[in-house]
């Protein structure tokens, strides 16, 4: 296995151009569309339309193993996969352009659709070709691999960053849907540069014989076919893993407060705050969702790797806790995540008991950092269990099995939610029609706070009394593992909760509100 040479390396740079860019206009578009949408349907009235809505672009965003497997069996019959990534960008393109002109709820959900699902087809076709170039098939090794996905990953981290500066530039320069549809020429620019750099010429692959193999398949039957699938998936059908899978399904399903949290901050502070300033928000955010894999690697990564930051002779609160936190089994992950994650979830009263009259950009940027960092805190435990439980020679695909299963959960959270907040009446008291008159709602944003406790109790109840018992066989592999201590499975754990961060990235959710810088699976 050889490392990759600068020649090589420099075609990989088109295609992380593409991430770069395809990040930028996504997320450059993301609070300027909120903005619209929130105002075109009234969800500071009625805050579950929102939640109902994000949880559907984003049922529409988790069939990416399709768009990746339409993207692989174009190329197995001699396409290239760049043409897919233009066709997904330019998907993407008139699906915002759409959703930037939408005024209805039924024109919302149609171009909210295409931009999510032009968005992920984008992305799957980029991370095959990424795959394909710097795979394990490629005869790479697993450092080479690692390498191209953190390029990948850190690629599409500098695109949401800059997207969030572009919108609060967009916004202070033109109006919201303005700005919205000017963040589609960057998608032009992904377009252009995926049809004119990104290079798969060098990239061998036998097309008659993959057609051949097609056939092949095709041929056998049905049943020989299933035998075979059943067989070779089993492990995925073992108790232990099936008990991972519920876990993580009952630990997405508490209740969530990030779309109605949104709408309020819409509601209360429009007449407030500039539309720019929102932008200026949801970079701020950005810095908690960044620090949040750092910190859990902290608490629960290997003491010795990186040494004590209080004492080599472990007086130090903080390192007490840390060794308490390394040595504890695997269940207590999710019960620190959820914890951590509920607790700085209730920050959001501050604003909610009080909200400011001056520096509330300061204010809003101090508590949905706090609150997207608690949220990223409480995603890792799922993507190290799937570290920890996939089964050999079944490592993506038990990965891919337990994060379907927190997707699952995380759809259910959001209408949950929803049935939630109006149940409660949650919502703006009054409303404005077309003559200028305002009129009395029967909602109000008082249950709000009853609101933000019940979630933040969820969350901490249902991984407290659901973890231990169905995580007792995951405790007494990764000890018999001592995963934490081995450099391949460190590799490997990096390399998954990489990959996980990097798809569950806000990019990942075209049409999400701002200040969601968590992942898709981190709460909707």
């Amino acid at each position: 296995m050889t490392r990759p040479t600068r020649a090589e390396l420099a075609r990989h740079a088109p295609a992380l151009a593409c991430y770069f860019f395809l990040t930028l206009a996504v997320e450059s578009s993301t609070t300027p569309l909120a903005l619209v949408r929130n105002r075109a349907l009234a969800w500071d009235e009625t805050p579950e339309g929102a939640n109902r809505f994000y949880a559907f672009v984003f049922a529409v965003a988790t069939l990416k193993p399709l768009y990746a497997s339409v993207s692989d069996r174009s190329r197995a019959r001699g396409g290239t996969r760049a043409a897919h990534v233009a066709l997904g960008c330019a998907v993407a393109l008139a699906g915002a352009l759409g959703s930037s002109a939408a005024r209805t709820t039924a024109q919302t959900y149609g171009f909210g659709t295409l931009a999510s699902a032009g968005a992920a087809h984008a992305y799957a076709s980029l991370d095959g070709y990424v795959v394909e170039r710097f795979g394990g098939e490629a005869g790479r090794s697993r450092d080479e691999v690692v390498m191209a996905q953190a390029c990948a990953m850190a690629a599409r981290t500098a695109g949401s960053v800059v997207g969030d500066l572009a919108s609060a530039g967009g916004l202070a320069a033109a109006s919201a849907r303005t700005a919205a549809a000017a963040s589609g020429i960057w998608m032009l620019v992904a377009i252009a540069v995926a049809l004119v750099s990104v290079d798969e010429s060098d990239i061998s692959r036998d097309v008659d014989s993959g057609r051949e193999d097609e056939r092949e398949m095709e041929s056998r039957s049905c049943a020989s076919w299933t035998a075979r699938a059943k067989e070779a998936y089993a492990p995925l059908a073992e108790v232990d893993f099936l008990r991972c899978a519920a876990l993580v399904f009952l630990y997405r399903i508490a209740p969530t407060a990030l779309d109605t949290f949104a709408s309020y901050t819409y509601a209360v502070f429009s007449d407030r705050m500039k539309d720019y300033e929102f932008g200026l928000v949801a970079f701020f955010t950005s810095l908690g969702a960044l620090a949040a894999p750092a910190a859990f690697g902290w608490a629960f990564g290997d003491a010795s790797a990186s040494g004590s930051s209080v004492g080599e002779n472990d007086a130090g609160t903080l390192t007490k806790i840390r060794a308490l936190l390394v040595s504890s089994p695997t269940w207590m992950m999710f019960v620190f995540g959820a914890v951590v994650d509920a607790a700085l979830g209730l920050c959001r009263l501050f604003i909610v008991w009080r909200p400011p009259a001056t520096g509330a950009v300061a204010a809003l940027s101090i508590v949905n950092a706090l609150a997207i960092f608690g949220l990223r805190v409480g995603y890792m435990p799922i993507v190290t269990l799937g570290a920890i439980m996939a089964p050999q020679n079944l490592e993506a695909v038990g990965f891919a099995a337990l994060i379907f299963a927190s997707d699952v959960g995380a759809l259910v959270s959001a209408y949950v939610s929803a049935g939630v907040v109006r149940a409660l009446h949650i919502g703006a008291p009054t409303r404005t029609d077309t003559t200028g008159a305002v009129i009395p709602t029967d909602r109000s944003w008082s249950p709000l706070t009853a609101f933000l406790v019940l979630v933040a109790a969820c969350k901490i109840i249902i991984p407290c009394v659901s973890a231990p018992p169905l995580l007792s066989s995951a405790s007494r592999r990764s000890r018999a593992a001592d995963f934490s201590l081995l450099p391949a499975d460190a590799d490997r754990s990096h390399a998954t909760v990489d990959d996980a961060a990097r798809d569950s990235n806000a990019s990942t959710r075209p049409s999400s509100p701002p200040f969601d810088l968590a992942s898709p699976s981190a709460e909707l």
